[in-house]
């Protein structure tokens, strides 16, 4: 068996180690490889692997606990392939970035995303991360600027459409949230949206004169006429799940999510495709 075959085998056997807490990592760990089946009655040690091959198989690691959910045990693997060939494995500070976000710990995601720029820095979806970096620790106007490069560079991501109007309607700017929102779906339905983030902060009547608009532009928007009956009737008892801000309760600003609002627009609207996320991105 040729050497590039053996590593063949250790890439393999990495990638089939999803949801496993034994010790076949810990192999993958270090250039020496585990045992290689080779045929139904012999098995064989594989050879020591350079650093650079070694690597291949802790970044193979990485992509699976990374598609899996396994935020740890990726941020792990990714590392180590990087300190084992720092020249070849740079592009893993991409996804680094958005995992040590999803840890809530900015300070190491920040790192990630600059080094991450400085290799693709007009990437417009990886400034969308960034924005989506920025917006989660409640910086809207990082996270706008941001958002507003990445509408620039990609006019028709709706993505970064739908951040850059989540961002701009928490920093006040209402109507050109509105106008960003009206870049993804119709104005009805942009008009629903922008008063759900109104009521979500606790402005009721702003999100009620919204509502009205949208149903005057297209009545059938059932969600939005079911919120408005909800802010004009509360005794009727509680709206569904982060969908408005009870009347009368103390106007905190709550942040809605992005996924928050992507969720929201699957249901809105029967003419607009939801969002296909892609598991590389977020």
């Amino acid at each position: 068996m040729s050497r590039r075959m053996i590593v063949g085998c250790l890439v393999v056997l990495t990638s089939s180690l999803v949801g496993c807490t034994g010790t076949g990592l810990k192999n993958a760990d270090t250039p020496t490889g585990p045992m290689v089946t080779l045929g139904p009655e012999s098995a064989t040690t594989a050879p020591e692997l350079s650093p650079k091959e070694a690597s291949v198989v802790n970044a193979t690691a990485g992509a699976a606990f990374d598609q899996a959910g396994k935020v740890e045990e990726a941020i792990a693997q990714y590392e180590k392939a990087r300190k084992l060939d720092p020249e070849g494995q740079k592009a893993v500070c991409r996804r680094l970035a958005v995992l040590f976000d999803k840890k809530g710990e900015f300070v190491q995601a920040t790192t990630e995303y600059e080094l991450a720029l400085q290799l693709t820095p007009n990437d417009p979806d990886l400034l969308n991360d960034l924005g989506y970096s920025y917006y989660s620790r409640g910086e809207w106007a990082k996270a706008e600027e941001h958002f507003a490069k990445a509408t620039k560079l990609a006019p028709t991501n709706k993505r970064a459409w739908t951040n850059r109007g989540l961002a701009l309607t928490m920093l006040g700017r209402r109507d050109e949230g509105l106008q960003c929102f009206k870049k993804v779906v119709s104005e009805a339905e942009a008009r629903a949206n922008l008063a759900f983030l109104l009521a979500a902060q606790g402005q009721t009547d702003a999100a009620k004169t919204e509502y009205r608009q949208a149903l005057s532009l297209a009545p059938e928007l059932y969600q939005a006429r079911a919120a408005l009956d909800a802010l004009e009737n509360p005794q009727r008892g509680a709206t569904p799940a982060n969908e408005v801000a009870k009347p009368g309760a103390k106007k905190e600003v709550r942040v809605p999510s992005i996924q928050e609002l992507e969720e929201r627009l699957k249901f809105e609207s029967e003419y607009t495709k939801p969002i296909t996320i892609d598991p590389t991105r977020r």
